[in-house]
Formats: C-alpha cells, structure tokens, sequence
C-alpha cells in the first residue's frame, strides 16, 4: 500500500470515527487535511461542497470520493469511501446490539451528551463555509458583493417562502453564478 493511501486511510478513519452528525460534521476536518496535505486546496474543497450539496448520496461519502479520486484515482476513492463509513459501520452494529436493545438511562444521557459536540461541529463547518465564501482576506478586508447578495437574497427567500424546494433554490443561484460568468468574461 502506498504512502498516500494509507494516509487516506488513516485520516478518513478519523474523520469517519470522531464526525459524529453527518456529512457536514465532517468540514472542520477537511479543510484541516486542505491545510495538512496537497490532496485539495481550500477553495476546491468549498467547491467540493457545494457539488456534494447538489449530487445524491452523503455528503460525507461524495466528499471522501473526491478526495480520494483526486490524491490517487479511483483506488484512492475506495479507500476513502470504505475508512470513512467503517467507523459507523461498527458503530451501528455496536448500537444495535448493545444500546438500543438495553436502552438504559446511562445511553439516554450518553446521547444527550452528543447534542453539542454535533452542534459545536456543525457549526464550525458553517463557519468555515461562510468564511472562504463569503469574505475575502487579499491584503485588506473586503467583501464579495455578488456573492454575499445572492446569499442574502437566496436566505431572505428561503426564510419568507418556506415551502419552496431547496433544490429551486440551489438551481436558481447556480443559474445565476453560471449567468455572471458569462457577462463577466
């Protein structure tokens, strides 16, 4: 096994064990392997996020496929994929047999513990989403007018018009960033 795969391995492992809430939990850890290694810089990571947003199947896994694919083909995929759902594979079955079956009040308080750790996670992926899409550090501190208009617009929507689909929403501000870059080319 190569250098590289048995570091997707071991960090999708981690990432796999320790992103408890789902695929957005686990974007504090991605843009810390951004930093860590030249598998994907920060900017294809948000694009990353934004593609594994709007293509089916978990956000974790489409992002673990990525990665791999681009470190080391689709051998690199395979092995991100597996590491990264191997945890929750055991977790699960460990649940099932143990926890659930026995809900006790020790498992009732241990998940109850959990709440904050996948708030504080999935707040700090939000975050870091916010701060590499929002905000632009070049020398100075400036916004990015178009895009946090359309973020202000496509929120201020989604708040007043509640039953429009999310998937209207990313379709019109994709329509809308694919026009921009045709006028501005």
């Amino acid at each position: 096994m190569s250098y590289t795969l048995l570091h997707l391995m071991i960090e999708f492992l981690l990432i796999g064990t320790f992103s408890f809430g789902g695929g957005m939990a686990t974007i504090p850890f991605l843009f810390n392997l951004a930093d860590k290694y030249t598998w994907f810089t920060r900017n294809e990571l948000v694009d990353m996020i934004a593609i594994s947003e709007v293509t089916p199947g978990p956000i974790g896994v489409n992002m673990a496929t990525y990665v791999g694919m681009k470190s080391r083909g689709v051998l690199g995929s395979l092995v991100s994929i597996l590491s990264l759902t191997f945890p929750a594979i055991i977790v699960m079955m460990f649940a099932y047999k143990y926890l659930l079956k026995n809900r006790s009040l020790i498992v009732d308080k241990a998940f109850y513990g959990l709440k904050p750790v996948v708030l504080a996670l999935f707040a700090s992926g939000l975050y870091s989403v916010m701060k590499e899409t929002l905000f632009t550090l070049d020398g100075g501190f400036h916004l990015n007018l178009f895009e946090d208009v359309l973020f202000i617009v496509i929120f201020a929507v989604s708040m007043k018009f509640k039953k429009i689909h999310p998937t209207l929403l990313i379709l019109a501000s994709g329509a809308i960033g694919a026009l921009k870059y045709f006028i501005m080319r």
